[in-house]
């Protein structure tokens, strides 16, 4: 790859970062909601449930069978914890979303304005369509690695 275009590269990439968490940060009670859910819920399901399940094996092979119903009783309270936390992220992912697209959208239009008429003498109204698209369907890449991806891993 030419020096220039690699530079040119690395600019877009960070302005796609910038645009990203400007997006993100639209709405920071949702998104610290949604990272407390996420991570909550992902807790109880990684870590809290498979530990509950061993014990209940145990509980089982050493013949306390006495324990047993508490242990499955945990298992459903620690289901039932993990389905509100994940919903509960989960909604608060789609309001991010929404106010990080319109966000997103804005910034785009205004950009979109201040270009003089040469700029839209010089190009295809089509491919500033698509332009936008590919900015949308990045972010909600980054959306999906950032709501999913990171909160799985730091409870991991």
């Amino acid at each position: 790859m030419t020096g220039p275009k690699k530079q040119r590269d690395k600019e877009i990439t960070r302005e796609i970062h910038r645009l990203f968490w400007e997006a993100n940060l639209e709405d920071k009670f949702g998104l610290v909601v949604c990272y407390v859910g996420r991570t909550i819920a992902n807790l109880a399901y990684n870590v809290f449930i498979p530990l509950v399940i061993a014990y209940g094996v145990q509980a089982i092979i050493t013949k306390q069978f006495d324990d047993v119903p508490k242990y499955a009783l945990a298992v459903v309270a620690l289901a039932i914890i993990y389905c509100i936390g994940w919903s509960i992220g989960g909604i608060f992912i789609i309001r991010n979303a929404k106010k990080g697209t319109e966000y997103l959208l804005k910034k785009v239009f205004q950009n979109y304005l201040s270009k003089d008429y040469e700029f839209y003498n010089n190009t295809y109204f089509g491919s500033l369509a698509a332009q936008f698209q590919r900015l949308r369907d990045s972010y909600n890449e980054y959306c999906q690695v950032y709501m999913l991806t990171i909160p799985k891993q730091v409870v991991l």
